[in-house]
């Protein structure tokens, strides 16, 4: 992990954490938001105390501020796209030109972003770019 990645996650709690994970692992947009992060754990930690106050049991508090947290973010727009495309489109984009695809036409990242993204060369970026606008698009 690079230092300055290190040095954002180090200031969450393990809410923010969690949620941090959940929103970079399932790629919502919201995951370079840290004011939303903050906001949603401090309110999953609020939850989980005032349900522990309340009498329930840790389990049940616990599940009660894991709903808070990610309540309406059950599904991202790139899971929703990613899904299309592999349902319906599976044998004119290949699965590893998936995500490029995904970036770069419904997303428009760049290739320099969408290398960073999915930590890969830019230059296969541009390979599977253009081979997938030849394959999809002609």
């Amino acid at each position: 992990m690079n230092k300055k990645k290190s040095q954002k996650q180090s200031g969450l709690s393990y809410y923010g954490l969690y949620l941090l994970n959940y929103l970079q692992e399932n790629r919502f947009e919201e995951a370079t938001d840290t004011a939303f992060i903050q906001e949603r754990a401090e309110q999953a930690a609020a939850t989980y105390e005032r349900a522990r106050l309340d009498g329930y049991p840790a389990e049940g508090a616990q599940e009660l501020a894991m709903a808070v947290l990610v309540q309406g973010l059950h599904h991202s727009r790139y899971s929703v796209l990613h899904e299309v495309i592999e349902k319906e489109f599976s044998d004119e984009v290949p699965e590893e030109k998936r995500d490029t695809v995904l970036l770069y036409y419904f997303f428009d990242m760049s290739e320099r972003e969408i290398a960073t993204y999915c930590n890969i060369p830019r230059t296969t970026v541009q390979t599977r770019r253009t081979k997938s606008h030849g394959d999809c698009f002609s």
